[in-house]
């Protein structure tokens, strides 16, 4: 999967995030979906910022960072979660799911541009 391709479907995730208040009509919704909107933006950007950092420092720096924003990240979507246990909305059921994918993808990801550094690492 390319950056773009993970960028594409963290887009899709950041357009339903915003609908999140049309869904379960409350006022921190909206507010609510921002935020998460937001915590995808800064997974995105710091992966992309993790690709292409040359040092080592700033690497591991980087993933510190992004690992602590996709935790954020889990802990609101397990909110969500609880909220959801009583309205039984399918479609939040599925956001959810797609959030959970969404991390899945840049976790997985992640973990392959460090193995590649390292093996870089290795060979120099």
């Amino acid at each position: 999967m390319t950056i773009h391709e993970i960028q594409k479907i963290n887009q899709q995730f950041q357009n339903k995030s915003l609908l999140l208040a049309e869904l379960i009509p409350r006022t921190d919704m909206l507010e609510f979906g921002t935020l998460l909107r937001r915590k995808s933006v800064k997974i995105h950007q710091l992966f992309e910022m993790l690709v292409k950092t040359k040092s080592m420092t700033g690497f591991w720096r980087t993933l510190e960072n992004m690992e602590d924003v996709m935790d954020d990240l889990i802990y609101e979507l397990d909110r969500l979660h609880d909220v959801n246990c009583l309205l039984k909305l399918k479609a939040v059921d599925d956001f959810i799911k797609s959030g959970y994918d969404l991390l899945s993808i840049y976790s997985m990801s992640s973990e392959q541009v460090t193995n590649a550094r390292m093996d870089v690492n290795k060979r120099v």
